[in-house]
């Protein structure tokens, strides 16, 4: 949990939806950097830091351990998208692994070892070096989980008159059992988005 891995110092901030504000009080966490995602303002990204890290520019976060809910995510996007308005990252360059494993020390951006995200697989060690999993597969990457019922039951085999589908592409392994729930990433759409 990224408000767990600021308030415990093992991560200097993270980019989150505003909707996280509540809880990141819980975790003595402080707004630092506000933006703003759309017209109506109906969807925003805060960027959370422990209060007195220094964390109050978007410049000084710099080398800082960072950790995003998702990568190519909202709070991931706007991220890249105030590093382009600032001069700082390329416009034209659209491989966001390579912007943010640049700009921070080691990370943790699950879905950043995705084949779509980063083909050549050379940004995916600094993006996810602070990740629980970070030097071994999860459970579910293994094909290990099994889920429990209270009575020690598995409840995550599929019921027999239910096929069993394959996973989806451009979903992060370890979220691929999503209950029959699929989707796909359209990189271009992500590049397109960043600058909107």
């Amino acid at each position: 949990n990224c408000l767990r891995e600021i308030s415990a110092d093992r991560a200097d901030f993270a980019g989150i939806d505003s909707n996280y504000g509540y809880l990141a009080r819980q975790s003595n966490l402080a707004a630092a950097l506000y933006q703003e995602t759309e017209k109506e303002k109906y969807s925003s990204v805060v960027v959370l830091t422990k209060e007195g890290k220094g964390h109050d520019r978007f410049e000084k976060l710099r080398n800082a351990k960072a950790c995003f809910p998702e990568f190519g995510g909202i709070a991931s996007i706007a991220f890249v998208n105030v590093g382009r308005s600032r001069g700082i990252f390329d416009r034209n360059e659209c491989d966001y692994g390579h912007l943010m494993s640049e700009f921070f020390s080691e990370s943790c951006a699950p879905g950043s070892r995705d084949d779509l995200h980063d083909p050549t697989g050379e940004h995916a060690e600094n993006l996810c070096a602070l990740c629980r999993y970070a030097e071994k597969p999860t459970p579910r990457e293994l094909g290990t989980y099994q889920a429990t019922d209270d009575e020690g039951l598995n409840t995550d085999s599929p019921l027999e008159d239910d096929a069993e589908e394959p996973p989806v592409e451009g979903i992060d392994p370890a979220l691929r059992q999503n209950d029959g729930i699929g989707g796909s990433i359209d990189r271009n759409f992500l590049c397109a988005a960043a600058e909107t």
